[in-house]
């Protein structure tokens, strides 16, 4: 079977794929453990139903959006991003995205703090990056800087653009640095660790009869304070964003298993299998066995993502 977009660096002839953790953390596995930097191509597919749902990195993120648009929210607010944008992602920020109405491709490019000379780290970088209202920055590019990026994204095995990578990420963070005004709202470390909790509840827990007053209890927030909380990091009350989580659970395992829908639905916490379909056209546009038919390994293979 085919499998929905998953995001995977590949670099001197290796591939890695990017997984997160049950609290949302997503991994980057740096090619090069004394180089922390990873590179990777997105594609987005709207009919597939493809998203990045929401997580964190410890390390931090640049994203370029070559193609589309994608639908972008970060610490709690939501903004379109195009082609003529960089996105600076900070270290522990919540973010997630989504494609608006056309397939979208996107260049990322993730890096750690060890990337810097020490001296450059301790006198500005740490002091910056560690500011509560550092969390994300966008910046408008100049024709040289989209020059560059494109190189980026066609020289696929070339070890040596390291080089020339390293030094557009001190480029942009310096840009970065003289362009933060330090006005935007800034991160909220409990609210977000009390969100991590609730998120790792949810993917722990999806596949049993979850009520909007466990999560109240799980998390010691009233409904309506719970219910702010997902607005904001999710632009979904909680049940919604539960059983978006369940549907997207069932897609993938349409992709990559063998199981039957009545399992798939099953599996998942739905005790009606006419429920699961309903509620699975009603976000993808097919029925389950209509949307394997269509997306799997034959189809998949033409939409398949080029990985960098």
């Amino acid at each position: 079977m085919g499998k929905p977009s998953i995001p995977q660096i590949r670099l001197g002839g290796s591939q890695y794929t990017i997984e997160p953790t049950a609290d949302a953390e997503e991994r980057i596995p740096y090619p090069y453990k004394e180089l922390p930097i990873a590179m990777f191509k997105q594609m987005y597919r709207p009919l597939l139903g493809d998203q990045i749902p929401i997580h964190w990195h410890e390390g931090m993120q640049l994203l370029w959006v070559y193609e589309g648009t994608l639908s972008y929210r970060a610490n709690g607010t939501e903004f379109p991003l195009d082609r003529n944008k960089l996105l600076f992602i900070n270290h522990g920020i919540l973010h997630s995205s989504r494609p608006v109405g056309t397939k979208v491709r996107t260049l990322c490019i993730d890096f750690g703090k060890e990337l810097f000379p020490p001296a450059l780290w301790q006198r500005f970088l740490e002091p910056f990056v560690e500011n509560p209202h550092c969390t994300y920055e966008l910046l408008p590019l100049d024709a040289a800087e989209v020059e560059n990026l494109i190189g980026y994204i066609n020289q696929t095995d070339d070890e040596l653009i390291l080089f020339s990578v390293t030094a557009f990420i001190l480029t942009i963070m310096e840009r970065v640095m003289k362009t933060f005004t330090g006005t935007g709202e800034s991160r909220n470390t409990e609210e977000t660790m009390l969100f991590d909790g609730l998120l790792s509840y949810i993917k722990e827990h999806f596949t049993e009869s979850i009520s909007l007053a466990q999560l109240s209890g799980v998390s010691h927030l009233n409904k309506n304070k719970l219910t702010e909380l997902f607005q904001k990091y999710t632009g979904m009350p909680p049940i919604l964003f539960l059983n978006t989580y369940r549907l997207d659970e069932a897609r993938t395992r349409l992709l990559q298993s063998d199981r039957s829908v009545s399992e798939i639905s099953e599996d998942i916490g739905y005790d009606q299998v006419s429920h699961f379909i309903q509620q699975f056209k009603k976000r993808y546009g097919l029925t389950p066995l209509q949307y394997r038919r269509a997306y799997g390994e034959k189809k998949e293979k033409k939409a398949r993502n080029n990985l960098l």
